[in-house]
Protein backbone atom coordinates (compact mmCIF):
# COMPACT_ATOMS: atom_id res chain seq x y z
CA UNK A 1 0.00 0.00 0.00
CA UNK A 2 1.29 3.44 -0.92
CA UNK A 3 1.59 5.62 2.17
CA UNK A 4 2.56 8.96 0.62
CA UNK A 5 1.92 10.94 -2.57
CA UNK A 6 4.07 10.37 -5.63
CA UNK A 7 7.54 11.62 -4.70
CA UNK A 8 9.66 11.34 -7.86
CA UNK A 9 9.20 11.67 -11.62
CA UNK A 10 12.22 11.27 -13.92
CA UNK A 11 12.20 12.41 -17.53
CA UNK A 12 15.04 11.22 -19.74
CA UNK A 13 15.70 14.04 -22.19
CA UNK A 14 17.68 14.07 -25.42
CA UNK A 15 18.78 17.64 -24.58
CA UNK A 16 18.45 18.30 -20.84
CA UNK A 17 19.29 22.00 -21.21
CA UNK A 18 16.45 22.52 -23.71
CA UNK A 19 14.15 20.55 -21.42
CA UNK A 20 15.28 22.59 -18.42
CA UNK A 21 14.45 25.81 -20.30
CA UNK A 22 11.01 24.44 -21.22
CA UNK A 23 10.09 23.32 -17.70
CA UNK A 24 11.55 26.53 -16.23
CA UNK A 25 9.22 28.49 -18.53
CA UNK A 26 6.39 26.37 -17.06
CA UNK A 27 7.32 27.75 -13.64
CA UNK A 28 9.67 25.12 -12.17
CA UNK A 29 12.95 26.07 -10.47
CA UNK A 30 15.77 23.59 -11.02
CA UNK A 31 19.03 22.89 -9.26
CA UNK A 32 21.92 21.11 -10.94
CA UNK A 33 22.82 17.83 -9.25
CA UNK A 34 25.16 14.90 -9.59
CA UNK A 35 25.16 11.85 -7.35
CA UNK A 36 28.47 10.00 -7.17
CA UNK A 37 29.58 9.02 -10.66
CA UNK A 38 26.10 9.46 -12.12
CA UNK A 39 25.32 12.00 -14.81
CA UNK A 40 24.72 15.67 -14.19
CA UNK A 41 20.99 16.28 -14.09
CA UNK A 42 18.45 18.89 -12.97
CA UNK A 43 15.92 18.55 -10.14
CA UNK A 44 12.92 20.67 -9.19
CA UNK A 45 10.76 20.22 -6.12
CA UNK A 46 7.06 20.81 -6.74
CA UNK A 47 4.55 21.91 -4.11
CA UNK A 48 3.75 18.91 -1.95
CA UNK A 49 7.29 17.54 -2.19
CA UNK A 50 7.23 15.68 -5.52
CA UNK A 51 10.58 15.99 -7.30
CA UNK A 52 10.83 16.22 -11.10
CA UNK A 53 14.27 15.26 -12.42
CA UNK A 54 15.65 15.72 -15.91
CA UNK A 55 18.33 13.20 -16.85
CA UNK A 56 20.20 12.86 -20.13
CA UNK A 57 18.79 10.09 -22.30
CA UNK A 58 21.53 7.71 -23.38
CA UNK A 59 20.31 5.97 -26.50
CA UNK A 60 17.15 4.01 -26.95
CA UNK A 61 13.84 5.30 -28.16
CA UNK A 62 12.28 8.33 -26.49
CA UNK A 63 9.62 7.71 -23.91
CA UNK A 64 6.16 9.18 -24.20
CA UNK A 65 5.18 10.78 -20.93
CA UNK A 66 2.13 12.90 -20.18
CA UNK A 67 2.32 15.24 -17.20
CA UNK A 68 -0.23 17.59 -15.72
CA UNK A 69 0.85 20.80 -14.02
CA UNK A 70 -1.42 23.17 -12.13
CA UNK A 71 -0.19 26.72 -12.73
CA UNK A 72 -1.36 30.01 -11.24
CA UNK A 73 -1.56 31.83 -14.60
CA UNK A 74 -1.73 29.84 -17.85
CA UNK A 75 -1.42 32.96 -20.02
CA UNK A 76 1.81 33.94 -18.27
CA UNK A 77 3.22 30.43 -18.73
CA UNK A 78 2.29 30.42 -22.42
CA UNK A 79 4.02 33.79 -22.87
CA UNK A 80 7.11 32.45 -21.06
CA UNK A 81 7.14 29.38 -23.30
CA UNK A 82 6.84 31.51 -26.44
CA UNK A 83 9.62 33.84 -25.23
CA UNK A 84 11.83 30.78 -24.65
CA UNK A 85 11.10 29.56 -28.19
CA UNK A 86 9.04 26.60 -26.97
CA UNK A 87 5.78 25.06 -28.14
CA UNK A 88 2.96 27.56 -27.58
CA UNK A 89 0.43 24.78 -27.01
CA UNK A 90 -3.10 23.99 -28.07
CA UNK A 91 -6.29 24.39 -26.11
CA UNK A 92 -7.37 21.30 -24.19
CA UNK A 93 -10.59 19.69 -25.35
CA UNK A 94 -12.69 20.87 -22.41
CA UNK A 95 -11.52 24.49 -22.57
CA UNK A 96 -9.94 24.16 -19.13
CA UNK A 97 -6.29 24.35 -20.07
CA UNK A 98 -3.61 23.94 -22.68
CA UNK A 99 -1.50 21.00 -23.77
CA UNK A 100 2.09 21.82 -24.71
CA UNK A 101 4.95 19.56 -25.79
CA UNK A 102 8.40 19.53 -24.27
CA UNK A 103 11.46 19.33 -26.56
CA UNK A 104 11.17 15.50 -26.67
CA UNK A 105 7.47 15.55 -27.53
CA UNK A 106 6.14 14.68 -24.07
CA UNK A 107 2.70 16.18 -23.49
CA UNK A 108 2.37 18.61 -20.59
CA UNK A 109 -1.15 19.65 -19.69
CA UNK A 110 -1.36 23.06 -18.04
CA UNK A 111 -4.42 23.86 -15.95
CA UNK A 112 -5.33 26.59 -13.52
CA UNK A 113 -6.74 25.41 -10.19
CA UNK A 114 -10.52 25.77 -10.24
CA UNK A 115 -10.64 27.79 -7.01
CA UNK A 116 -8.84 30.76 -8.62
Amino acid sequence: MVTAPLNLVVIYASDIEASRRFYTACGLAFVRERHGRGPVHHAAELPGGTVLELYPRRGGPPTRTRLGLAVADIDRVLRSLAAAGCDAGTAAGDGGGFTVRDPDGNAVELVEPRDQ
